[in-house]
């Protein structure tokens, strides 16, 4: 299934049983609050796996998928529909926001298959942030061996800056 993986009316059905009714007897405001968060919960399971490295094709094979985005978007739905602890307790409400089990997760499976993201990759391509020892290290010995002082080393932004 293309994304957001999770028909409006399967999230409709959903939300709708944990409020104890039927779909059909869910006010039509409801509606658009349950098309944007299908949207945003499809959102949040595949930015948070994207991030830990896996690939769409990878996401879209996920067994699981379905079942997350299908609670993420509860927990948007309920959330976003201003529904009061009367009717979902608090400690309910969170057990559908699935992003922090998201972040853990180290693996992915297809049927008897066991998918892990890619080693050392990012969205973006290498270090996304920060700055690479290794690639320093590199640079000092390229330095030492054309014969230049130790004084000279880049910066973050890759600046020649002379150090005091």
């Amino acid at each position: 299934m293309p994304f957001p993986y999770v028909t409006n009316d399967a999230l409709k059905q959903q939300v709708a049983c944990v409020l104890q009714t039927t779909a059909a007897n869910l006010p039509p405001q409801w509606d658009g609050t349950i098309a944007a968060a299908n949207l945003s919960g499809a959102g949040d399971v595949r930015q948070q796996l994207i991030g830990k490295g896996f690939t769409i094709p990878q996401i879209e094979s996920w067994d699981q998928l379905t079942a997350y985005v299908l609670d993420q978007g509860t927990f948007w739905a309920l959330t976003r529909g201003g529904v009061g602890n009367d009717q979902v307790p608090e400690a309910k409400l969170k057990a559908f926001d699935r992003r922090e089990e998201l972040k853990a997760t180290g693996f992915l499976t297809t049927g008897s298959t066991i998918l892990y993201p890619a080693p050392n990759d990012s969205p973006v391509g290498g270090i996304s942030h920060g700055h690479s020892e290794y690639r320093e290290h590199l640079e000092r010995q390229y330095d030492r061996h054309m014969g230049e002082p130790h004084t000279r080393r880049r910066d973050r932004f890759f600046d020649d800056t002379e150090v005091d």
